[in-house]
């Protein structure tokens, strides 16, 4: 007798569009729905996983799901997979240009590096849908697209290749109900404030208190009610706990994440390239050669590199006070700087996420002496002829050159909470960092 898999896994890609949707609540659907229908059991926390952020055609923030079950041996796998492709296609936003699902499908899946390859490239780089279509076929993975596109299938396969088993952290995303769409979210601001104030630094990017705003509630029209973003399962559901809302909760789950890990950067480290290629993540030291300058839009333009390169780099104003420390970066400093490649004109440039001011050199200031008798400054005789005391009339041949206090000290500069990238790791993070034993179990109340 044949037994059915074990274990299944489904990776998902591309159900929304601008207009509404959410892939999350894609995998909450069908979580709901085998575990009701079938003989299955949720084998982890769902996946959600970033990918690159500077992929061009991405709706919100370029994630991908991964949802693994367990079957039992009642379970019919034909049956099941089924139901899965049923509940993509009645929660995505099919009928929209642009949004064209993919759901990779893999049983007793192998994982060798490849497939780990595979998932740390779409972190920081564009890639073929014919790589991922290649690769799944060497691996024995299924791919069901539901519409006539391959698109979807990079995100799908990057979800059944992610290895989450260094740091990573939880969220716990609540949905609404399906009238409440495309209207204002009814959270109370106080309430947040006072979960922030009680469970950070284990959650984090609640509230922006610079421009006094909730961030774990979304602006657009996608089902999602709030995403509270933290360290462990256990602080996410206390988190919950805390809020108050004026409006009902649909649902929630609590997903496992690579958010706030800077996935992306510590991958293009790993992998390191010097070549700079349009939308993809990169990360360039050297010198500053270009002194920041501030251009149309409330922008800061500057320009890092060394021997082989120079690299231009903008700060966006949105960015906040990165934009405010950029202003204060002199030429010679070193630094490294991290973001995403963007064409400016025909020129490639580098969009900033991520500043680290490793030295700052000494800045100096050249002025008039001043006269040892009097005590007072000199004033200039004129170009070339030097300086004279304006009381006594002694004459002075060289200025007087001062170091001056810099405004800005070596660290890392992140841009304003509600700026930051889904990947982007925040400050308050620092030594929370999660090793491969830090893997938490199913926790009781993490879906609802």
């Amino acid at each position: 007798m044949n037994l059915p898999p074990k274990r299944l896994e489904i990776g998902i890609d591309d159900t929304d569009s601008l207009n509404g949707g959410c892939t999350t609540f894609v995998a909450y659907n069908i979580i709901k729905t085998v575990t009701d229908k079938h003989h299955v059991k949720v084998a982890d926390y769902p996946y959600l996983i970033r990918l690159n952020p500077n992929y061009p055609p991405k709706t919100k923030g370029n994630g991908a799901i991964k949802v693994s079950l367990q079957l039992d041996v009642d379970a019919d796998l034909e049956t099941v997979t089924e139901t899965i492709a049923d509940v993509v296609r009645s929660h995505s936003r099919i009928d929209e240009e642009g949004t064209e699902p993919a759901i990779a499908l893999a049983t007793n899946l192998v994982r060798d590096e490849s497939l780990a390859d595979f998932y740390h490239s779409t972190l920081i780089n564009v890639l073929r849908p014919r790589v991922a279509i290649e690769l799944a076929e060497r691996h024995g993975i299924d791919l069901l697209f539901l519409k006539d596109s391959d698109k979807g299938a990079v995100g799908a396969l990057a979800a059944l290749g992610a290895d989450l088993s260094g740091d990573h952290t939880y969220e716990l995303l609540a949905y609404r109900d399906e009238d409440m769409w495309g209207k204002p979210r009814q959270v109370d601001k106080g309430s947040v404030i006072t979960m922030d104030h009680e469970t950070s630094p284990l959650t984090f990017n609640n509230y922006d208190y610079t421009h006094k705003r909730v961030l774990i509630a979304p602006r657009g029209p996608d089902p999602v009610l709030v995403g509270i973003r933290g360290e462990t399962p256990d602080v996410l559901l206390r988190a919950l706990e805390m809020l108050r809302f004026h409006e009902p909760i649909f649902g929630y789950a609590v997903f496992k994440t690579n958010q706030g890990t800077d996935a992306h950067f510590r991958t293009f480290h790993e992998r390191h390239s010097e070549e700079l290629v349009s939308h993809s993540v990169r990360c360039v030291s050297g010198k500053v050669i270009r002194r920041p300058e501030a251009i149309r839009g409330g922008h800061v333009l500057f320009s890092v590199g060394g021997e082989a390169q120079e690299v231009p780099v903008i700060c966006f104003a949105e960015s906040g006070e990165l934009t405010k420390k950029v202003r204060k970066l002199e030429r010679d400093d070193f630094v490294e700087v991290c973001g995403g490649t963007r064409e400016r004109g025909k020129v490639l440039c580098l969009n900033l996420e991520r500043l680290d001011l490793v030295q700052v050199v000494a800045k100096k200031i050249i002025r008039p002496p001043v006269c040892p008798d009097c005590g007072k400054r000199c004033k200039s005789k004129g170009l070339r002829q030097g300086y004279a005391c304006p009381k006594c009339g002694r004459a002075f041949r060289q200025p007087q050159t001062v170091e001056v206090e810099r405004a800005i000290e070596p660290g890392t500069y992140l841009p304003d909470a509600g700026a930051m990238r889904h990947l982007s790791k925040p400050l308050s993070r620092k030594g929370l960092e999660k090793g491969s034993h830090q893997a938490m179990p199913l926790v009781d109340g993490w879906f609802k």
